[in-house]
């Protein structure tokens, strides 16, 4: 009877399956253990960022994301979304597992996730990455979108 590793075909499924297994759990224990201090910062840096200011958006982002982001950008971003006003709530916060697993490869963790976020005169959808660097969450990667502003933009 032949082993179900004799066949290379067979060996390889297995091991991308062991890989993808590990990266599943390891994002998983990545959600365990960030998750409350996560979530609360996300909230604590959308309070900031919600009163629109230039500064307040650059305070809140990674040192990688802040480099890569120019004074004229953070003016469009302010721009584009000051009319949403200050931020209330989030709701429907779900955890992304791709960043966390691919933050194995990163050298601070990852940590992705979207949510709806209600500000005082309307609504939009954020995605965020969080880098953990030195026990300190920031901002390494977001968007907003709101079809409210589209709509108004058209």
């Amino acid at each position: 009877m032949k082993s179900l590793f004799d066949k290379p075909l067979h060996l390889i499924i297995i091991l991308i399956l062991a890989v993808v297994s590990g990266l599943y759990f390891y994002a998983g224990r990545q959600q365990e253990r960030f998750d409350a201090d996560a979530t609360a910062y996300l909230r604590r840096a959308l309070a900031d960022i919600g009163s629109w200011q230039p500064r307040a958006i650059r305070r809140q982002l990674a040192s990688e994301a802040s480099a890569a982001v120019s004074d004229e950008q953070l003016g469009a971003l302010v721009q584009r979304y000051h009319s949403l006003g200050a931020f209330k709530s989030l709701e429907d916060i779900q955890f992304a597992r791709l960043a966390s697993a691919l933050s194995l490869f990163h050298r601070d963790p990852l940590l992705s996730y979207s949510a709806l976020a209600h500000f005082a005169n309307g609504n939009a959808r954020i995605t965020a990455t969080l880098v953990l660097h030195d026990g300190q969450f920031k901002l390494y990667n977001f968007n907003l979108s709101s079809p409210q502003l589209d709509d108004n933009s058209r």
